[in-house]
């Protein structure tokens, strides 16, 4: 949707986190969720996560971001467990530990759904493009 901070900060975080939205259906229930969760570097690795799983060898078995709201994991080759955690989680959850037990749903997912994933995720960075140097990587990436 956006940098969370429109003023460009000489702040690596602060000048590259973005505001994600999205729209959740599952077990008969939606909700949706808008929140500063993603760092744009952290979209380019989750970009590179579907490329590898498009190209069926994938590099990684799961991705977690600097905030802990969503979390992907491969479960096989055509399965990816997507996990809500804190503000992306459902609202009917209440005041669960949501970091212990997030909520979590398996997305049977094709190869050309994955591509398409990596596709539509790099023209909507491409936006939001990355506005200071960052100092290293630090995210948890892979299992």
């Amino acid at each position: 949707m956006g940098y969370q901070f429109l003023a460009n900060s000489n702040n690596e975080y602060d000048a590259n986190w973005l505001i994600i939205e999205a729209a959740v259906c599952a077990e008969g229930r939606a909700w949706s969720f808008r929140d500063p969760s993603l760092l744009t570097w952290e979209v380019s690795a989750l970009i590179d996560f579907f490329e590898g799983l498009a190209s069926e060898t994938p590099h990684r078995q799961g991705i977690l971001f600097t905030e802990p709201n969503l979390e992907f994991i491969v479960q096989s080759p055509t399965c990816v467990r997507v996990q809500f955690s804190l503000e992306a989680s459902p609202p009917w959850l209440g005041n669960t530990d949501e970091l212990e037990n997030p909520f979590a749903i398996d997305f049977d997912i094709s190869t050309q759904q994955c591509s398409d994933a990596a596709t539509s995720l790099r023209q909507q960075l491409a936006r939001f493009p990355q506005r200071t140097v960052r100092s290293g990587f630090r995210a948890w990436i892979g299992r």
